[in-house]
């Protein structure tokens, strides 16, 4: 539904499948392990190449361990420029199986897990609906050196970057890793001259879509607590969206 609300807007979109995928040939995986930014990379390059499509580069959009794959792949690729991640993460996390937690990176390049923050050797830690305080503790008892290397450099995408966090968001501490993100790009002062901002909505949590759409029953389902209150769900869908729309505007200046 989002990439049909910015196709309204004028923009060419696609939305993109990055697991649990099979046509005639496996080409994904069917978990959240390894996902190659291969396939991300050839995927722009497709859309690129379409008739539609003017310019040398594209902006993406994603939400949780999406936005957490479109800073890592536009801080990679140069065919990606604007760039805005809601709830994403800073930092590159281990891999999410469908039934349970699985050891190794969530993405990978040319075959290599990218190094990630590792889950503790805890499983007690995931009995509930509620994840921030499993992520909270993963960050913690992680090293130093294991924090340096998961994380993103954001400050070599070349675009506009937007960072969306719920500050009361239950699944995971977005505000803590995207404050990631924004610390680093503004340590660098962004270098490519380009404009970065971090929207915090301290009312949203986890389930921040577009706006108008309803907001009863987002802070919870039946496997997730999301957090947040309806009132700040409205606010921050309403608030974040056209400055998303001016950030991908971006791309025709």
């Amino acid at each position: 539904m989002r990439s049909q609300i910015l196709a309204s807007r004028g923009f060419v979109t696609l939305a993109l499948q990055y697991f649990d995928w099979r046509g005639e040939e496996e080409l994904l995986p069917t978990e959240l392990v390894e996902v190659p930014l291969e396939f991300v990379e050839s995927s722009v390059d497709w859309l690129l190449e379409h008739d539609r499509v003017s310019g040398s580069q594209i902006g993406v959009w994603g939400g949780s361990k999406g936005g957490e794959l479109a800073l890592l792949s536009a801080s990679r690729f140069d065919t990606i420029g604007p760039v805005v991640s809601v709830n994403g993460s800073g930092v590159v996390w281990e891999g999410i199986g469908n039934t349970d937690f699985q050891p190794g990176s969530s993405w990978s390049v040319d075959g290599d897990p990218v190094p990630y923050v590792p889950y503790p050797d805890d499983p007690t830690i995931w009995n509930s609906k509620e994840y921030e305080p499993a992520y909270t503790a993963s960050y913690e008892e992680a090293t130093d050196d294991e924090i340096a290397a998961a994380t993103i450099t954001v400050e070599e995408i070349d675009g506009p970057v937007v960072l969306v966090s719920g500050g009361d968001d239950s699944l995971w501490p977005s505000v803590t890793l995207h404050t990631i993100s924004a610390d680093r790009l503004a340590e660098h002062n962004r270098e490519y001259g380009y404009e970065y901002d971090h929207l915090v909505y301290d009312d949203a949590g986890h389930a921040i879509t577009y706006p108008f759409l309803p907001t009863a029953n987002r802070t919870e389902n039946a496997q997730y607590v999301f957090g947040g209150t309806q009132e700040g769900y409205a606010e921050a869908d309403r608030d974040y969206w056209p400055k998303m729309v001016e950030t991908f505007e971006t791309l025709q200046s």
